[in-house]
């Protein structure tokens, strides 16, 4: 590309400074094609000296600079940087009436705010490309895009429209790529293994684990036919051979997960990939933790620490931090998970990850929940709250929506972060306040603060006399309503569950038990839709188990049915009831429903759980432990 004549003065001394240039911009884009990311990050200042001289006599050559620089921040992680130098460079394509520039950048801004969270914004971008690309494609002089481009761009918007929760736009815009890719015949086939890939994994957000079981193996037997032309498709076999484990994991079956986990970090090892190694090293400890191995699960999340340290790859070193958290938690080692997942917040804050941040604040909260500490607690789920709700503003959900990921996850649902937010806001301030009446020793200056608070719409239900039932209710009423209107019905089982034992503590009864009857009502409705064990989400294509004592909630298997009636749950700052402790009243509400017996007939049963049984215990390694039954 040729530079620009000399604007003014000594002729000779500009075109030196032109000959320099012309160097310096060739040296950045060998380094560039060389992949030597922090090599072109050294020269960065002084490219973008250039970009700004250059940007009104050789646009072209100052958006490429700009592409250059924006593609380095993107690849080291660098999101927000690389943001800012690709709107520039857009703005230079733009006006250059660059189409294919143009479309390469906006795909490029698509990829940089998924990866910080900004679905809303990504979606924008990638829409722009395909909408671009019929100009573009109708054009009878153009440079030549990939011939997958295409199908790249519409799996990057099928995945953002996961992350939103709108799985069914999710999985039409995978199948119309799987349909480009399909189109290519030979060419295509390795695309169409990688399409199968990414509608295995919006099936499995709508719960339709089989499903997307059976297209994971089809991506599979793709990869190993491809073999045989000696196409690069060991990282294909591998990828399926762990989301293979990561269904089976979602099934509950822990230790065959396991196997196919291993088996996948051989590959790993054997392709001489350290991320892929970490990535399945991660899963493996993930399911040891649910196995309830929680020292084996955390030995190895501590090993990938040491592997992602020696990657410098801070990203997945806050998800390793994320999953550590996570197994700490599970073993009841509250103050190190707390240092775990301040560290994950740490690493979040730097990549600019805020959507992660609201769902770490959450798990912060439920820790300090646990240990008491109910003022740390309720300031982490208001900002948890704060952030999910400024997020998630024009963010359009899809009602029941399911996420199988962990806390650090690309795939987060704001507006169910939002309704979880609440319930766990509600539930800390219940406790601190239960906390505080009880205690003798005690200051309850906390009650009369929570007496003061501002009176929201939801309060109403009670008494403004009864500041802190009122505090707590505005959280969970506005939690119950937008699961209803969302879908999100275990959130809204929690939130009736809650609100009964809020409402009989306050000497409410008909309100309590309205609440409760309605806790039965969502359980009794969307039972066929969860497995009780596993709390897993499970589509039509689920054989299910039903139980035999009140023939109304269902479970994968006999040992998810144990699971189900041996142990309660605990979901944050949350917990769930045991299903031996429920069951009596489930086949009761069961007559009820059917016209067999009246509501009245059981009040008694329902007034004598509701003074029983203890919604406020404090977790501990003994009762948090999870059944480690073989699959």
């Amino acid at each position: 590309m040729s530079l620009c004549q000399p604007f003014s003065g000594d002729r000779t001394t500009d075109e030196r400074q032109a000959t320099k240039d012309v160097k310096t911009i060739q040296l950045l884009n060998t380094l560039y094609t060389a992949s030597q990311w922090m090599e072109v990050l050294e020269m960065e200042s002084v490219a973008l000296k250039l970009a700004t001289q250059y940007s009104v006599q050789k646009p072209a050559l100052a958006a490429l600079i700009c592409t250059i620089l924006g593609e380095t921040h993107l690849v080291t992680n660098g999101f927000a940087k690389a943001i800012v130098l690709d709107e520039r460079g857009l703005e230079l394509y733009e006006g250059n009436g660059d189409i294919r520039g143009q479309m390469i950048t906006l795909y490029r801004l698509g990829s940089c705010h998924r990866s910080l969270g900004n679905y809303k914004k990504a979606i924008v971008r990638f829409k722009n490309v395909r909408k671009i690309y019929v100009n573009y494609t109708a054009s009878p002089v153009r440079k030549p895009l990939g011939e997958d481009f295409m199908e790249v761009v519409l799996a990057s918007l099928g995945k953002c429209y996961t992350n939103v929760g709108q799985n069914h736009k999710a999985i039409e815009t995978h199948k119309r790529c799987r349909k480009l890719a399909e189109a290519r015949k030979d060419s295509g086939r390795l695309a169409v293994a990688k399409s199968c890939e990414n509608l295995g994994q919006a099936y499995s957000e709508t719960g339709q684990f089989n499903t997307a079981l059976d297209l994971f193996q089809q991506a599979n037997l793709i990869a190993k036919e491809e073999n045989c032309h000696g196409l690069p498709d060991e990282q294909v076999q591998m990828r399926n051979i762990g989301h293979v484990g990561l269904m089976l994991f979602a099934l509950g079956q822990y230790r065959t997960a396991i196997l196919q986990f291993e088996l996948a970090m051989q590959q790993a090892v054997s392709i001489g990939s350290k991320q892929d190694q970490g990535f399945y090293c991660t899963n493996l400890g993930c399911c040891y933790s649910k196995a309830g191995d929680h020292a084996k699960a955390i030995t190895l999340q501590e090993q990938n620490l040491q592997i992602f340290n020696a990657l410098k790859d801070r990203t997945r070193l806050g998800q390793v931090h994320s999953h550590l958290a996570t197994c700490l938690e599970a073993s009841g080692e509250y103050g190190l998970a707390i240092k775990a997942h301040l560290e994950t917040r740490t690493v979040a804050k730097e990549v600019g990850n805020q959507a992660g941040e609201s769902v770490i604040l959450g798990a912060l909260g439920s820790c300090h929940t646990a240990l008491g500490n109910y003022s740390q607690a309720i300031a982490c789920h208001q900002e948890q709250f704060s952030i999910a709700k400024e997020m998630s503003e024009d963010v359009v959900g899809v009602m029941g929506s399911c996420y199988l990921e962990t806390a650090w996850s690309e795939n987060i649902n704001l507006h169910l972060e939002v309704v979880k937010a609440l319930l766990d806001l509600g539930v800390s301030t219940w406790s601190g306040a239960r906390h505080k009446l009880h205690d003798a020793t005690a200051n309850n200056s906390v009650t009369e603060k929570l007496q003061a608070a501002k009176i929201h719409p939801h309060q109403q239900a009670y008494p403004p006399d009864t500041g802190m039932y009122c505090t707590v209710a505005a959280c969970l009423l506005e939690a119950l309503d937008l699961a209803k209107t969302q879908g999100y019905f275990f959130e809204g089982e929690h939130a009736q569950l809650y609100l009964a034992f809020l409402a009989f503590d306050a000497d409410f009864k008909e309100k309590a038990l309205g609440h409760l009857r309605g806790y039965l009502e969502t359980i009794a409705d969307r039972a066929y839709e969860f497995c009780r064990g596993c709390w897993q989400k499970r589509g039509k294509d689920a054989s299910m188990r039903t139980c035999a004592g009140c023939s109304v909630v269902k479970f994968c298997d006999k040992h998810h049915q144990k699971m189900a009636s041996h142990r309660g749950g605990r979901c944050r700052t949350r917990i769930t009831i045991p299903h031996k402790d429920i069951c009596a009243l489930l086949s009761k509400w069961r007559q009820v429903d059917k016209g067999h017996a009246s509501v009245d007939s059981y009040t008694a049963d329902m007034l004598q759980f509701l003074g029983t049984y203890n919604l406020f215990w404090t977790p501990t390694p003994e009762n948090m432990k999870l059944d480690s039954q073989q699959d």
